[in-house]
């Protein structure tokens, strides 16, 4: 990769390199002139759609979408990351790229490229790797036609230091979408060996031998005028998960394994924006505690139109990178500096624990507070079963009862059931149901 070579090169060979490929970008636009495509049936288009949406909705029923934070979790960073249509042949038919993690290591993710050349293909399937000297990414290059290329870049390297035997190789592959078919469109390598008293480097084009300047030159011959590359998975924009299942399928639902009940609610959530794409599924299943104080931030930002670096700011806070020991998703950190949580014990935080709902009703009282409301002086709930909660718990409940926000378990007779588990749906719903303005004192 152009970028990865640079920073080995000496300055006068990285000077050079940067001017001849400044003239092979100029060269791309005559090389390359747009060309009219015909445009796919709408037929097609809507097949393609639909075999895409199915792919797609499969891979987030099994993995899940992912975590955009930097959080540890046990077995590495689980879901679906990334989805895009992109149409890399420029013919109006958009192939699919999906980026997601088995779980199995943080700093793995596969790519896989679905296309539709009359029935569903899968033209590519790689991983990202960064393991001892080696290590490998993705990205997406643009041509002057409006063509994309996917790239796969890898480099490994032996040895460093000025003084020290080096061997390094860095590659680059470009494919594309070429009469219906994916294909390498191109091949480029740059090989540095060094040793005390030497340094030499070689180049190839498609395993050919060829100087410096045709390897630069090589870009150019496709096109390829920009080059955008994805970072680790957890660093990507989950949110584009649901955006491609929306645009594949207009019908699709969000409340798709959702309860009855919670359908205008998980519906009125969605529309405020402060449900975690993650957890746009799986309804039914026992929130973490991890879960529901990423929804505790994400809804503070929604109630205060700041986001959290801002309100952590304006009271004078910092998250405390060393709060606990088991996590260190800076939404909890975050969480913990404005009072919403203090974690299970001395440093930990239990971010895979099951959520109990007297936990639930204090940690909503604490955001409310967080963002300015007056959470003292609740009425009594009335609750027939209070004395089954903790002590620490009871303020908690009082308040989101005097305040509409949680309701018993049952009317006749009045329970709160406190030590009972709480689902996604029942979080999704406690945090809609909060009317912030009219909260006592705000």
């Amino acid at each position: 990769m152009v970028h990865s070579i640079r920073r080995i090169l000496p300055k006068r060979m990285a000077l050079a390199s940067t001017i001849v490929l400044a003239l092979a970008v100029a060269m791309a636009s005559l090389l390359h002139a747009p060309a009219a495509m015909a445009a796919p049936s709408d037929a097609t288009l809507s097949a393609a759609y639909m075999a895409y949406y199915d792919v797609l909705k499969a891979a987030v029923g099994e993995y899940g979408v992912g975590l955009n934070k930097d959080e540890l979790r046990g077995g590495g960073y689980r879901g679906v990351f990334y989805a895009e249509l992109i149409d890399f042949d420029n013919d109006g038919f958009p192939e699919m790229l999906i980026i997601y993690n088995e779980g199995d290591y943080e700093i793995e993710a596969f790519y896989s490229i679905y296309g539709y050349p009359g029935k569903l293909e899968r033209y590519f399937n790689d991983v990202s790797y960064g393991i001892g000297d080696g290590r490998s990414w993705y990205g997406i290059g643009t041509a002057r036609n409006n063509k994309e290329y996917l790239i796969s870049s890898s480099e490994g390297e032996v040895g460093g230091g000025l003084n020290d035997h080096f061997y390094g190789n860095y590659s680059d592959y470009y494919y594309t979408v070429e009469n219906g078919r994916w294909e390498e469109a191109l091949k480029r390598s740059h090989t540095i060996t060094r040793d005390p008293s030497d340094e030499s480097h070689s180049w190839s084009v498609n395993d050919a031998q060829v100087s410096e300047q045709a390897y630069m030159m090589s870009i150019a011959e496709i096109g390829i005028i920009n080059e955008r590359f994805f970072g680790k998975p957890q660093e990507l924009n989950t949110a584009t998960v649901h955006d491609v299942l929306l645009k594949l399928n207009p019908a699709h639902n969000i409340l798709d394994g959702a309860s009855p009940w919670a359908y205008d609610g998980i519906t009125a959530a969605f529309a405020k924006g402060f449900v975690p794409a993650d957890m746009l599924g799986r309804y039914t299943d026992v929130i973490t505690r991890a879960e529901f104080c990423r929804m505790a931030v994400r809804w503070a930002e929604y109630a205060t139109g700041k986001n959290i670096d801002a309100l952590l700011s304006e009271k004078g806070l910092t998250r405390d990178q060393g709060a606990f020991t088991d996590t260190r998703d800076p939404d909890i950190q975050a969480a913990f500096a404005l009072g919403i949580t203090n974690g299970t014990g001395v440093g930990i935080f239990s971010p895979d624990g099951q959520f109990s709902r007297e936990q639930a009703a204090t940690m909503v009282m604490n955001t409310c507070k967080a963002i300015g409301a007056n959470v003292d002086g609740s009425p009594a709930s009335g609750f027939n079963d209070i004395s089954a909660a903790s002590d620490w718990a009871v303020n908690g409940i009082n308040f989101v009862r005097a305040n509409g926000i949680m309701q018993g378990t049952s009317s006749e007779p009045p329970l709160f059931s406190p030590q009972a588990f709480y689902t996604r749906e029942q979080s999704i719903i406690t945090f809609n149901n909060i009317d912030h303005g009219a909260l006592p004192g705000r």
